[in-house]
């Protein structure tokens, strides 16, 4: 992940960690593309058909953490599969556009539908249709989107299928170069994969050399701050 750190002292304070930014953008044309491949190939083996169109509309941008929107997606994706009855040909789509500086993301499924009385509690914590289910995963995912500054909404018909509507803000350049950093502030650029590493040195390359420090762990990221001078 990428964290912001303003100046050597603050983040040497005991309550302060490694400082999530808020300015922080992810490509999230990226995200969503790699969560439809992970999720078609998951489902490859049923009975049921996921269409996706990847997203083409060059580099686009929005505030927020990829690890969560991935988390978001992947819950409801998983509902929709789900929604599917056994041994039926189902058909799952995610598809994308942009509207008024908007990015819309819908997933649809053909699967049994939603109760129309139970629309307005699909999200809440606690809150399930299934057997045994716990609804935290469309619960992380409307918080999810909500830290976003995006929104959410459900739409069903019983014996006909759902449809989830995402509306997140777009940008459409990273503008961490907004931050104003002095020679002292540092993002801390912290993973073990390589392949991520490179993506973010990309979308950082408007940024100073000397204001990140790449870490491929916690503890090393952990033991640099400790040992930075006050």
């Amino acid at each position: 992940g990428l964290y912001y750190c303003k100046d050597n002292r603050n983040y040497l304070k005991k309550d302060i960690n490694l400082i999530v930014v808020d300015l922080a953008n992810e490509a999230i044309g990226r995200t969503i593309n790699s969560i439809a491949k992970l999720k078609a190939a998951e489902f490859s083996g049923s009975k049921t058909d996921f269409e996706f169109q990847p997203l083409t509309e060059g580099t686009l941008y929005s505030f927020g953490y990829e690890q969560e929107l991935e988390r978001a997606l992947s819950n409801i994706l998983n509902n929709a599969f789900q929604a599917i009855p056994n041994g039926t040909d189902g058909i799952v789509s995610l598809t994308t556009r942009i509207e008024r500086e908007e990015l819309h993301i819908e997933i649809k499924d053909n699967g049994s539908g939603i109760p129309e009385h139970f629309i307005d509690r699909i999200g809440s914590r606690g809150f399930s249709l299934k057997n045994n289910g716990s609804g935290l995963g469309i619960y992380q995912a409307r918080n999810a989107i909500g830290q976003m500054n995006g929104s959410i909404s459900f739409s069903s018909v019983q014996g006909q299928g759902t449809a989830v509507t995402i509306k997140l803000p777009l940008s459409f350049q990273n503008n961490l170069q907004s931050l104003n950093l002095t020679p002292k502030d540092r993002l801390l650029l912290v993973d073990d994969d390589p392949l991520v590493v490179d993506n973010w040195l990309t979308i950082l390359n408007e940024v100073p050399k000397s204001n990140i420090k790449v870490f491929h762990s916690p503890s090393k990221a952990e033991k640099w701050m400790k040992e930075v001078p006050k």
